[in-house]
């Protein structure tokens, strides 16, 4: 064995500070499976832990009890949202172990590749992609040996700071293996599954396990991450695909696929090869996946190709529709419609697939009413599809995207990317994923006042997927409605009151898991 190598992964949701518990539901993380993988064939002894499988006090001493004299280094997945939560564990760690290597990567590290390695406790950065180079990392440290010849990392030297060229070697498929399960606490994802905890659903054990079947995305909508870092498509065939599915069936009882594609239906030769295979082979298990709004045509995914993908346990149908405004969605170099939108919801309606679109609010240069006509959009397609799963949640900025640069030039917007400064920011900010600003910070929003309105009665009367059961709820869910038909958002006082009353019931209940709004379970 070469060594030890512990890779982190950092909570998704923030934890429930009332109760100090360990979130219930977790989402495998194909990124840190892979490279553990990758590491583990090349002969390191690889600890993956995922934070989100602990309390917070539990976890930091986990995290100790794993370092050793062996450890080549410690390495960190960041996505913005979870920076603050993980710089202070890079702190820590740094503090009590600071001969031992903190590399860092992900999306955030890519944006900010300056500010991550500037930073005291940071010894490397990996920039964008690292299947290709991850075992020349490792091998580099624990050498000693010159870091100058890792393509794509920023790193530290006696003080000084290096730039390495960008790594051109893009994550192939090639060389890219299937996860090695027996390496993680994979059961804990696959009986407690956040991508099947809802409730449309069917009833039963679901056994879930995730495949990456293609990198990157042919689209260049302009705030994506996959157009700031160019990201080209790469993909598996449907060979290796069902291949997988059916090891996966014979080795762990796998009866629900997770696809971790940016867009699994991009190759209409071949999907409809995968298809050709599961009905040959008589394959059962239940999947989801992502797709585009505009596939949905008499050419693609027609009512009879859709009844095919129904009846091979095609259950969740995961979209971006972004905007209910053509305007918007031109803007964004989005590449479908309004229309294309209203035609997949409709489509999907016909079959027991569900659909499961987000949508965008708070976009730099988008009006009050072009947010409004969203919010009115989502509502009438929640009227096609009951049991559908539509989210309306303010935009996130990534640096590097166009819409990032008009917010710089036309509002004045300015980023807090000093690792320090965001380890400080309030932690409202960091609200479920929203990402760093409050909507008093958007200069572009008019009137955050009504902004937050608006992302509050959404977010916790109409938008959750859970049964709705009783009058009452039944009752604001139309009360709400109303607000957002006649664009009414004054008193809001009552549903405020009644929301309170409901979290402070729960509270006192004690429930295991934290409760999200006034009509859940």
């Amino acid at each position: 064995m070469k060594g030890k190598v512990i890779f982190v992964n950092p909570p998704i949701f923030n934890y429930d500070k009332i109760y100090d518990k360990v979130i219930s539901i977790a989402y495998p993380f194909p990124g840190l499976m892979i490279l553990s993988t990758i590491l583990d064939r090349a002969g390191y002894k690889v600890k993956l832990i995922d934070a989100n499988l602990y309390k917070p006090n539990d976890f930091l001493g986990k995290l100790f009890s794993e370092i050793e004299d062996s450890i080549v280094f410690i390495g960190f997945s960041l996505m913005t949202m979870n920076v603050h939560w993980a710089y202070n564990i890079i702190k820590e760690t740094k503090r009590n172990f600071p001969n031992h290597k903190i590399v860092t990567g992900g999306v955030h590290p890519s944006l900010f590749p300056n500010e991550m390695i500037e930073d005291k406790h940071i010894d490397v950065t990996v920039v964008n992609e690292a299947t290709s180079t991850i075992t020349l990392l490792a091998d580099t440290l624990l050498n000693n040996e010159d870091l100058s010849k890792v393509p794509g990392i920023y790193y530290k030297k006696n003080g000084d700071i290096f730039k390495n060229p960008p790594n051109l070697e893009l994550d192939n498929f090639e060389s890219v293996p299937f996860i090695n399960f027996p390496l993680i606490k994979h059961e804990k994802y696959t009986r407690s599954n956040g991508l099947t905890a809802f409730s449309y659903f069917p009833k039963k054990d679901y056994i879930v396990y995730p495949i990456q079947t293609s990198f990157g995305c042919p689209y260049k909508c302009t705030f994506c991450i996959n157009s700031i870092l160019k990201r080209r498509y790469r993909m598996r065939s449907a060979e290796e695909i069902v291949n997988r599915i059916e090891f996966l069936q014979k080795e762990w009882n796998a009866n629900f696929i997770a696809f971790y594609d940016e867009d699994f239906f991009v190759s209409k030769k071949r999907l409809l090869r995968f298809i050709e295979l599961i009905e040959e082979k008589k394959l059962k298990f239940l999947w989801r996946t992502s797709l585009r709004v505009n596939y949905f045509r008499d050419d693609y995914l027609n009512d009879n190709l859709l009844k095919r993908l129904e009846n091979i346990g095609f259950l969740c149908a995961v979209m971006g529709g972004e905007s209910g405004n053509q305007r918007i969605l031109d803007y964004l170099n989005k590449g479908i419609t309004v229309k294309q939108i209203l035609n997949s919801v409709k489509a999907l309606s016909k079959t027991a697939i569900v659909p499961k679109i987000s949508f965008m609010v708070g976009i730099p240069g988008e009006t009050e009413k072009e947010i409004m006509q969203t919010y009115r959009f989502v509502i009438s397609l929640k009227k096609i599809a009951k049991k559908g799963d539509f989210v309306v949640l303010p935009f996130r900025l990534y640096p590097g995207s166009k819409i990032y640069k008009v917010a710089i030039s036309d509002y004045q917007h300015k980023e807090v990317t000093n690792l320090a400064k965001l380890s400080l920011m309030d932690e409202k900010n960091l609200k479920d994923g929203w990402g760093f600003y409050l909507t008093r910070d958007k200069k572009w929003i008019k009137n955050p006042v009504k902004f937050d309105l608006m992302c509050f009665f959404f977010e916790t009367f109409i938008w959750p997927y859970y049964e709705r059961k009783g009058l009452v709820r039944h009752l604001f869910i139309k009360i709400v409605m109303g607000r957002f038909y006649m664009n009414f958002f004054s008193f809001p006082f009552v549903e405020k009151a009644i929301y309170r009353i409901y979290m402070y019931k729960n509270l006192l209940k004690r429930n295991d898991r934290k409760p999200k709004c006034l009509i859940c379970k």
